[in-house]
C-alpha cells in the first residue's frame, strides 16, 4: 500500500478515482487519519518510478455571525 505523504500512515486510504494520463496509471486516494488528498502515479510496464503528489489542503470556510 502507498503511504500517506503528509501523516505517513500506511492503514488503508479511500481510493476516490482512477484515470490514465498519457502511459501512467493514476489514482486519487484521500487519508483516512488525516483526511489529506494526494496523488500516486504508476507506470503499469515498469520502466518508469512511480511517484507521488501531494494536493494542497482545502481551507475551511469561516463564517463570521
Amino acid at each position: 500500500m502507498v503511504k500517506c505523504p503528509y501523516c505517513g500512515s500506511d492503514g488503508k486510504h479511500k481510493l476516490l478515482k482512477v484515470w490514465r494520463y498519457k502511459w501512467w496509471d493514476s489514482h486519487l486516494y484521500e487519508c483516512t487519519n488525516c483526511g489529506g488528498r494526494f496523488r500516486y502515479h504508476v507506470d503499469p510496464s515498469g520502466q518508469r518510478k512511480s511517484f507521488i503528489i501531494r494536493l494542497t489542503r482545502r481551507k475551511a470556510m469561516r463564517f463570521a455571525w
